[in-house]
């Protein structure tokens, strides 16, 4: 199966390739680096260390913590971090700068792995979440390199997916080190698939495990003294195309009753900055770039438009209450936990499947509330300004969920130092 898998993408890797040049027509750093892509690039200076592969913003963001633990527990070795998007090598960047060795993760072709492997020699690789690639399996565990996977997930669509393959799966998940798990159901899952239950342990959500940003405090409060001291601002974030629609809407209704409040729109992805800001100038409110602020806002200005990629915590911190976006649409939501550690009374769409259990657990728990569109999204934000007690409430419900189920990170530095005093034996 392997060869008919390796035979497959080096067909489609043209495509590939043309995809990336589409994308780049509103992102131009598709088109750049692309030599990485296929296992070139410049090499770290010191080899035989940590390989840790991400995916984009999101995985990257998770990993944060997990990163900052193997820097400090392994200072001899060195980091390497891989991405497949630009978002996600601009956050390896801007958190890490030079802490790190990052480049795009190669491509899933045998030879272009290969290539890959011979520049940095990793000790161990380390992959975030489920980004499970059968080359790059196969080539480790013929240079038996350890793979651990941290924080993975298994839904029951992509089950059925994967089932589809059971050999190429069921030999995949065999070349595994070590899987550490998010949920009991998610382990079920792949242990259907051929996991085997001695090579994985379920240790829970490293998302709850994030480290707020050590100055997170202090660029809140230059944030919102420049929005505003005294508006009450509701957050969008992370918002896809047709959320933001619905949160117009939604917000339109809130200024009858509160015409001082702040929309602050912060979409997924950079392409969409400049259309959500000529979709809110459509729909007939002042809006300004968060990049043309120099100095308080003025009471006129009905919407802020989030167009910096890093900055999205920040907003978290100066809100009185967020949306957390991709749940109004089939996308499966995104990271409510972010909002939770700061203690924001949160709500969010019914396409949460990414964060399945965290999203129905929060509810569960008092700390988020569901909603099914802009009519129920107004009625709970004009709730919560009415009501800023009971925003508070949710919002400690929010917090003290998040905190009450930490412990994966723990869990996880600990086995990846076992696979490494393990690898370090067989070696000798």
């Amino acid at each position: 199966m392997l060869w008919i898998y390796s035979l497959l993408l080096h067909i489609m890797t043209p495509l590939v390739i043309l995809k990336l040049l589409w994308r780049s027509r509103k992102n131009p750093q598709y088109r750049r680096r692309i030599g990485e892509r296929f296992g070139g690039g410049s090499s770290p200076e010191q080899q035989g260390g940590i390989w840790l592969h991400c995916v984009s913003v999101g995985e990257t963001l998770a990993a944060v913590p997990l990163a900052k633990q193997l820097l400090h527990d392994f200072p001899d070795r060195s980091l390497t971090i891989t991405t497949t998007t630009p978002t996600g090598s601009e956050q390896v960047q801007k958190i890490f700068g030079d802490q790190v060795f990052h480049q795009y993760s190669p491509y899933d072709l045998g030879w272009v792995v290969r290539r890959f492997l011979r520049r940095v020699v990793p000790d161990i690789i380390v992959i975030m979440e489920t980004e499970l690639w059968p080359q790059l399996i196969h080539q480790a565990r013929s240079r038996n390199i350890p793979v651990v996977v941290v924080n993975a997930r298994m839904s029951e669509k992509s089950r059925r997916g994967y089932a589809r393959f059971q050999g190429l799966t069921a030999n995949m998940l065999g070349g595994l080190t070590w899987m550490g798990i998010q949920y009991a159901s998610d382990a079920e899952r792949l242990y259907s698939l051929g996991l085997a239950r001695d090579r994985a342990t379920v240790t829970g959500n490293l998302k709850f495990d994030m480290r707020l940003p050590d100055n997170i405090q202090q660029h809140a409060r230059q944030l919102r003294s420049l929005l505003g001291m005294n508006r009450p601002i509701l957050l969008g974030a992370s918002t896809h195309k047709g959320e933001d629609e619905e949160l117009l809407q939604a917000f339109a209704q809130v200024l009858v009753s509160h015409p001082e409040a702040l929309l602050v729109l912060v979409p997924r992805h950079p392409e969409r900055f400049e259309p959500v800001v000529r979709l809110v100038e459509e729909s007939g409110f002042e809006v300004r770039r968060k990049t043309a602020i120099t100095k308080m806002l003025e009471p006129s200005i009905q919407v802020v438009v989030g167009n910096t990629m890093g900055e999205l915590m920040f907003y978290y911190a100066v809100c009185d209450a967020a949306f957390v976006g991709g749940s109004l649409i089939e996308h499966g939501g995104h990271n409510p936990l972010e909002p939770a550690a700061l203690a924001k009374a949160i709500c969010f769409g019914p396409s949460c499947h990414n964060f399945y259990d965290i999203c129905h657990n929060l509810v569960a728990e008092g700390g988020a509330v569901w909603i099914d569109g802009n009519k129920m999204l107004a009625k709970i934000w004009k709730s919560w300004l009415d009501n800023p007690a009971t925003a508070n409430q949710v919002g400690l419900a929010a917090q003290e969920f998040q905190r009450q189920n930490q412990g994966a990170l723990e869990r996880s530095v600990s086995t990846i130092k076992q696979c490494l005093d393990q690898a370090a034996m067989l070696k000798n």
